[in-house]
């Protein structure tokens, strides 16, 4: 499992190109660069683009968590890890089914009316017993 910026670090090297090279063709600092690599910060969108551009790979290869050795981003060759923040997400989604959340609706909207009669109740009682 490779981070954001330990990709770009390896297609750096890979290419052969220094981080003031690469600042160079994007338009940003040496230090964006290394905050990229050492995943302190992120690329802004239109660098993303650019990075990708560079490099000659398809968003894909930096979003998701593990790619084959085709860095095109071809679905057959696209392996989504289990740490996907897209795919948690859609896990977490299915745990809370309609189901649930009506129930816990359905649990708030009586157990409020309950608490208040309770409340008005100990008052009126607890004032007549004294």
């Amino acid at each position: 499992m490779y981070s954001l910026g330990k990709k770009i670090e390896a297609l750096r090297k890979e290419t052969g190109t220094t981080q003031e090279e690469l600042a160079e063709k994007l338009g940003v600092t040496r230090q964006s660069v290394s905050q990229w690599e050492n995943d302190i910060s992120s690329p802004k969108a239109d660098k993303f683009k650019l990075l990708c551009q560079y490099f000659n790979v398809k968003p894909e290869y930096f979003l998701f968590e593990e790619i084959s050795a085709n860095r095109n981003g071809d679905k057959e060759d696209l392996s989504i890890a289990e740490g996907n923040p897209v795919k948690q997400a859609e896990q977490k989604s299915k745990k809370y089914s309609r189901g649930k959340i009506a129930l816990i609706t359905c649990g708030i909207v009586l157990g409020i009316p309950i608490v208040a009669l309770l409340v008005f109740f100990s008052i009126i009682f607890g004032l007549y017993y004294e």
